[in-house]
């Protein structure tokens, strides 16, 4: 899965489980861009997929579980985090459509399984 990338530092989904056949990114990483040194480690709850989104210094990631975590960017502690009810997955393969969290003029917009949610 792509990166996401502010201030310095990557944050790449890493470590991977088998899921349904597929292999998925279960924990994101955010790497020093200079030197490629893991900064913080942000395991969630174990389902993390797709791409990380940075807003200001937030790094939003979804869940395969359902969950939305808002990570602080320079240290990775959680500082907000929702359950949606439903999954929050990644993009099936490089090949289907591309989705992924969005964000512009003050929301963030989230795809769920058969549903689409916003945050002001």
């Amino acid at each position: 899965a792509p990166a996401a990338f502010r201030g310095g530092l990557g944050f790449f989904p890493n470590g991977f489980s088998v899921r349904n056949g597929l292999t998925l990114p279960h924990t994101l990483i955010a790497r020093s861009v200079k030197n490629g040194r893991a900064k913080w480690r942000f395991r969630g709850d174990g389902y993390l997929d797709g791409t990380p989104l940075v807003v200001n210094d937030t790094v939003y990631v979804g869940s395969g579980s359902g969950v939305l975590y808002g990570l602080a960017a320079r240290t990775g502690r959680v500082r907000w985090r929702d359950r949606l009810g439903t999954p929050i997955p990644a993009s099936p393969a490089p090949w289907d459509m591309q989705t992924g969290l969005a964000a512009a003029e003050g929301t963030l917009v989230v795809p769920a399984l058969r549903r689409v949610v916003a945050y002001r």
